[in-house]
């Protein structure tokens, strides 16, 4: 796979004069006018939003809404075009969840993929030869000034080597640091405000998701770190022909500049690119939908920031043939925000995907308890009921569906569970912040791709094989339960007539002799609870083989075996009068 890296636009990026390390005044001057920024559209959803619609009852308020969205969207997008850093993260998270915010807010952030202004070449070349201490010309056969791509961190210029390989250079931009610590500082703020709102602090630990969320942006400014990701992610996929990763140059890699081999692809919301190649939108979204399935339910190391400017897609006739269309290869780069997940909580994940195809709500809330979304003191019969209510619903639709849901259906639903919303026993575990992240924008990816997309037909066949890779390390406890259900059954006559027994003496006999037929009749009762008892013994000994005959064949027809014994047995009793 050579080539060139994606070409992502015609037209270079628009250059600004961007001093190399912001001054205090001007970071100030940042903070103020962020803050500000944000107070302002904080007020705005609420006045036009919540309190003159719902508090004070003006209906007609809501017919401007989705103006009055496009607007605040617009501003939001200028401004992050002018300032950069953090903002341009949060608009491209925004710009991304098609599948959940309406298109007056997505539409006018999209852009924001590709229009991030660069910073002047000689602020790049000077940062280049304090990283590699060599001016570019000395290093390379060829380098292109003008910048390929601008991110919010940093930019791509294209170069060759000496040798004749095309290389990607992604240099970190000047200053960014201090930028980032200013951000940060304005969404330190604005979270205490939000933790003024009652339910949203119930539901999330607003300080430990900043935490995380700080964490990860500082990781992603150690392009080292990310070369070493990069190299992870080769190795995970090294044996997967439908995923191609670049190779970084560890030579030519520093802290903040990086340089990786070079691959020519079509963006992945190019469409018409995507049909003029003959690819297919829904194959793409199913196979970067699996490759994610992958990532977090088997490696547990994913990465964390798939928005359209970090995938790709190559034409390949020798990969893996699709169900439609032509054969193609996804393409990742930029791996300065990944996500690990341990393996205690890579396998509770995967039991809650079991759970979803075995609709065992029960079990998706405990499952929900151990990983922390659900408070300890939330009732589970109560989450279970609404689990069930929404799995019976909204279960196997379409991401295009489930977006066009009516909202006075989704206002029913919530009146029937109004007490349990009322008190919210929802949180957001701080280490969930980045998956969280990166499955609202695969989402939104997933639903501009192919609207009729339904994440249930892949996450049921891969749900199904890890019941099959997971049977060998719980068949041993799924034979504990087995026997316990056995036992259970097994004993269940000889503690009714204990029961009858105790009933039969003292207190109770006396009572009962001046009444034959009353006696007669817990007789009668005595004997169909026999009867009841055997039935469910030979339906456990039956369900009990039908669910370890792949894993333990031997036992599962000795328990067949055992239960034709006993079934005869029960009948020739029967006969009998036994």
């Amino acid at each position: 796979m050579g080539g060139n890296r994606v070409a992502t636009t015609a037209t270079p990026p628009q250059v600004v004069s961007l001093p190399g390390v912001p001054p205090p005044a001007n970071l100030r001057r940042r903070y103020w006018r962020l803050l500000f920024f944000f107070l302002r559209v904080l007020l705005t959803l609420w006045v036009y939003d919540l309190f003159l619609p719902r508090v004070l009852r003006l209906g007609w308020v809501r017919a401007g809404a989705p103006a009055r969205h496009e607007r605040l969207a617009v501003r939001f997008r200028e401004l992050a075009v002018e300032m950069g850093g953090v903002m341009i993260k949060l608009g491209q998270f925004l710009s991304a969840r098609v599948d959940v915010l309406p298109p007056e807010v997505t539409r006018p952030l999209s852009g924001l993929q590709d229009e991030v202004p660069a910073v002047p070449w000689p602020l790049v070349e000077a940062q280049l030869v304090r990283e590699l201490g060599h001016p570019p010309d000395r290093l390379f056969a060829e380098f292109q000034p003008h910048p390929h791509a601008s991110a919010s961190l940093g930019q791509v210029h294209l170069a060759r080597l000496p040798d004749g390989r095309p290389v990607a250079v992604k240099v970190q931009r000047p200053g960014i640091r201090a930028i980032i610590e200013t951000d940060l500082a304005v969404l330190r703020q604005v979270i205490r405000w939000l933790k003024l709102i009652g339910f949203i602090r119930r539901r999330a630990d607003l300080d430990a998701l900043y935490a995380e969320f700080a964490t990860s942006l500082q990781a992603e400014l150690d392009y080292v770190q990310e070369a070493a990701n990069a190299r992870r992610f080769i190795e995970q996929f090294a044996d997967d022909p439908a995923v191609y990763v670049p190779s970084p140059l560890d030579e030519l890699t520093s802290r903040r500049v990086l340089v990786m081999e070079r691959i020519e692809g079509i963006k992945i919301t190019d469409f018409a690119g995507l049909e003029a190649a003959g690819i297919s939108r829904r194959a793409v979204a199913r196979t970067l939908f699996r490759t994610y399935l992958k990532q977090i339910f088997e490696d547990g190391f994913f990465h964390a920031d798939p928005h359209p400017g970090n995938l790709f897609i190559l034409p390949d006739d020798t990969a893996p043939v699709p169900d439609e269309g032509r054969p193609f290869v996804l393409v990742f780069v930029d791996f300065g925000m990944v996500g690990e997940i341990p393996p205690d909580v890579r396998q509770r994940l995967r039991a809650v995907l079991v759970a979803v195809v075995q609709h065992d709500f029960r079990r998706l809330v405990e499952l929900a308890k151990e990983l922390h979304f659900l408070l300890p003191s939330a009732d589970d019969e109560e989450v279970a009921r609404a689990f069930e209510r929404l799995f019976q619903r909204f279960y196997g639709l379409s991401l295009g569906e489930l977006q066009r849901i009516d909202l006075e259906e989704i206002a029913l639903l919530m009146a029937e569970f109004r007490s349990l919303l009322y008190h919210f026993p929802f949180q957001v575990p701080q280490n969930f912040i980045l998956l969280g992240r990166c499955l609202g924008i695969l989402s939104g990816l997933a639903t501009s791709l192919d609207p009729d997309f339904s994440p249930v037909e892949e996450i049921e066949p891969f749900a199904r094989r890890l019941i099959g890779e997971g049977a060998s390390t719980h068949v041993v406890e799924l034979i504990r339960l087995v026997t316990a259900w056995l036992l259970r059954v097994w004993h269940l006559p000889e503690e009714v007539e204990a029961t009858l027994r105790f009933m039969r003496t003292a207190q109770v006999s006396v009572r009962l002799a001046e009444d034959d037929l009353l006696l007669q009749r817990l007789v009668g009762v005595e004997l169909a609870v026999r009867q009841l008892a055997d039935s469910l013994f030979l339906a456990v000994l039956v369900f009990a083989g039908w669910l370890i005959v792949s894993y333990v064949p031997w036992l599962a027809w000795g328990l067949w075996g055992f239960a034709l014994l006993f079934g005869g047995y029960w009948v020739l009793r029967r006969i009998g009068g036994g």
